[in-house]
């Protein structure tokens, strides 16, 4: 499961991945760690999450936060970034968004360890924590992280909707993504 350790309910409860089956038909779930331990108190405001509905939400978000240029300059901030280092910056981020969906899982997963922290998914939104650390060094290796700035944290929040469709909770995003 591509999230696995880095999604979390508004409570800080660890979303784990579980399936279910349907018809034959085998759905993939993130489910709250209060939920499957009984600890009905201290649940968040969302239970459980269709995996593929949260994994296209911060796939997309990845393509927007990657692809728009000013964007990836004003999360690095690098100082002393060369031109040549910033065009190197815009390919490799290109590269990595166009070849996403032909990496393998287990790929897909070491590039989300290593830029994201945290993603914490409530009833109103979706907060995805990137390392310009970890950001840095995919794109730029030979950058020196001496240079980033001093906060690593860059957070991105996604303004969403959760509506209940039977058991299944739909994540419907309220701004543009």
């Amino acid at each position: 499961s591509l999230l696995a350790g880095l999604l979390f309910d508004d409570r800080h409860n660890a979303m784990s991945p579980s399936h279910g089956a349907k018809r034959k038909t085998k759905h993939r779930y993130y489910v709250s760690q209060a939920v499957l331990q009984y600890k009905e108190d201290e649940v968040g405001s969302v239970r459980r999450i269709a995996a593929h509905t949260i994994e296209d939400l911060i796939h997309k978000q990845i393509k927007i936060e990657f692809t728009a240029e000013t964007k990836l300059s004003e999360i690095l901030s690098i100082s002393g970034m060369t031109a040549a280092d910033h065009e190197l910056l815009i390919q490799r981020a290109s590269y990595l968004v166009k070849s996403w969906t032909n990496l393998t899982p287990h790929e897909q997963i070491d590039h989300l360890k290593r830029f994201i922290k945290k993603i914490t998914i409530s009833r109103q939104e979706v907060m995805i924590i990137f390392s310009r650390t970890g950001l840095a060094t995919t794109l730029l290796p030979q950058i020196e992280t001496s240079d980033l700035p001093e906060s690593d944290d860059y957070c991105v929040r996604i303004q969403v909707a959760l509506k209940r469709c039977g058991i299944e909770s739909r994540l419907i995003v309220t701004d543009a993504v």
